[in-house]
């Protein structure tokens, strides 16, 4: 049987985030787009401009950070998946 796990996060103009870690891969859902970079460890700063409705897939057990780089607030709803 598969378990998921479902969350919530935003990010406020011009706040990183803390760094973290996903368990579990995850599919992330834009629900407020903006623009954001994203950082991991070792790799480019990545920029990305969000539109609302949206989604990506997160690799489990990669280390990141996003800061909010635009001017509005960005949502996402996220589905951890076992």
């Amino acid at each position: 049987m598969s378990e998921s796990a479902l969350g919530k996060s935003r990010s406020n103009p011009a706040k990183p985030s803390r760094p973290f870690r996903k368990r579990l891969r995850a599919c992330a859902f834009v629900l407020d787009g903006g623009e954001i970079t994203e950082y991991v460890p070792g790799d480019p700063d990545r920029g990305e401009m969000l539109r609302t409705g949206q989604y990506f897939w997160q690799d489990a057990g990669v280390t990141r950070a996003i800061r909010n780089t635009g001017t509005t607030k960005v949502q996402f709803a996220e589905i951890e998946l076992k």
